[in-house]
């Protein structure tokens, strides 16, 4: 398969390979190429910086008094290397809230890089007297937290509203 051909397919498969749109096959032959190929990695990796400058934000936040809200615009996964995970561990990273609830409802998965980056952040948080708890997540969320007794540290919630109130006593 030919990567340089025509500058215009290459970068309409580029964005098809960013966006997993592309057969196995096909991804195995261009990530085999990117091993040997500095030009192809370069313009993989800056057109993934753009699309990515130019995409909305899939994370929501705002106020309920004191609390900070985190939440999800569309459907998310919280595994290592999905958008939502590096997007949700740069703002945590920026937050200076003290009370932070993070809203699971539209999370669909979770792995042990996300289960890290809510425990991570649930120290942080801890050791500078302040509190982070979970609402809504999912059957398989749910699961997922429970196995792994995450679910009983963040102390997740089905109502929003108990959260809030809960964290705002702390």
């Amino acid at each position: 398969m030919d990567f340089h051909g025509d500058f215009v397919a290459r970068e309409e498969f580029l964005l098809d390979y960013l966006h997993r749109r592309v057969p196995a096959e096909t991804a195995d032959l261009f990530e085999e190429h990117l091993l040997d190929c500095e030009e192809c990695f370069t313009e993989l990796r800056l057109t993934q910086l753009l699309t990515e400058a130019f995409l909305p934000s899939v994370i929501g936040r705002r106020k309920a008094g004191d609390v900070l809200i985190v939440d999800f615009a569309t459907s998310a996964e919280i595994t290592a290397g999905s958008r939502e995970y590096e997007e949700l561990a740069a703002m945590l990273g920026q937050v200076s809230d003290r009370r932070v609830l993070i809203d699971l409802a539209r999370v669909s998965r979770i792995d042990s890089a996300g289960l890290a980056l809510l425990i991570k952040y649930y120290l942080h948080l801890s050791y500078n007297s302040g509190s982070l708890r979970v609402t809504k997540p999912n059957p398989n969320v749910r699961k997922v937290l429970d196995i792994t007794r995450v679910g009983s540290l963040l102390e997740a919630y089905t109502d929003q509203r108990d959260a809030i109130e809960d964290l705002s006593k702390n």
